[in-house]
């Protein structure tokens, strides 16, 4: 049963059956899933974006990401949103890992990109997006990491995901 239905997600209430053969009545929010772009320039610095979040009431730094769209594929997203909070384009983006980021209420499935070969394009940020875009190298983000300055999931997963694996 439907409860709500906004933009970007719905909230659900059904029941499931379970493994043990138990049935239970599950609340969570669908979502149709989001990507998480990591752009890197040549130069080696990382893309990231200062943002205003106004369900928090205060300014983050995280990787540019977005909501998979109806019809639309993960990278097309990550592709686009790119495009849109940044204002650059890539001539490569592939996907490093995907997670799921709050299993306990929610079925969003969280797509990571890598994105090399950065060229300048137009941004188009929605109205209610107050962004910032920043450039910063891979150590000084870690820094701002491990003095607990970065708080969002997404971008403290593909950071470290980032450093961990040898991908810059």
């Amino acid at each position: 049963m439907r409860v709500f239905k906004g933009k970007k997600f719905e909230v659900l209430v059904e029941k499931r059956n379970l493994p043990n053969g138990l049935q239970h009545e599950v609340e969570f929010v669908h979502h149709n899933g989001s990507a998480v772009i990591v752009p890197v320039l040549d130069s080696g610095e990382l893309i990231m974006l200062r943002q205003y979040r106004p369900v928090l009431g205060k300014w983050i730094i995280e990787f540019p990401a977005g909501t998979v769209e109806e019809g639309e594929t993960p990278l097309q997203t990550a592709t686009r949103e790119l495009r849109e909070e940044t204002g650059y384009d890539a001539e490569d983006i592939r996907e490093l890992i995907s997670f799921i980021p709050s299993p306990g209420i929610s079925d969003e499935i969280m797509h990571v990109f890598l994105a090399r070969g950065l060229r300048p394009s137009r941004s188009d940020p929605e109205a209610y997006e107050v962004i910032d875009v920043i450039k910063i190298r891979l150590t000084e983000a870690l820094e701002i990491l491990n003095r607990g300055q970065l708080e969002d999931a997404k971008t403290i997963l593909s950071l470290l995901l980032l450093s961990h694996r040898g991908f810059m």
